[in-house]
């Protein structure tokens, strides 16, 4: 199951239990980070559950280029897991100002 599937089956849930809206977004923090906005101050998270994540495993390899030499490059072999992560609604989160 993808990450998008397992956050809408979630989202779902907190509908039918009325803790979120049905046009409010939940995303975990970094999400909201990268979308351009903060948490505000002393919010809780309104959920907690396990998403997929990639780990940042390093590894050294040989590859041929198109000239026929060998080069190291080394590349990113991380495996993927399942982490709990906190989600915040948008009523929780404020625009970062520039």
């Amino acid at each position: 199951m993808t990450n998008e599937k397992i956050i809408e089956m979630h989202r779902q849930a907190l509908i039918e239990a009325g803790i979120i809206t049905a046009n409010e977004a939940i995303h975990t923090f970094e999400a909201w980070k990268h979308m351009g906005y903060s948490v505000k101050r002393g919010e809780k998270s309104i959920t907690r559950f396990s998403i997929w994540k990639k780990g940042n495993k390093m590894r050294d390899i040989t590859v041929k280029t198109d000239d026929g030499k060998e080069e190291q490059q080394t590349v990113n072999i991380g495996n993927f897991f399942m982490k709990d992560s906190c989600f915040f609604a948008s009523r929780q989160v404020e625009a970062i100002r520039v």
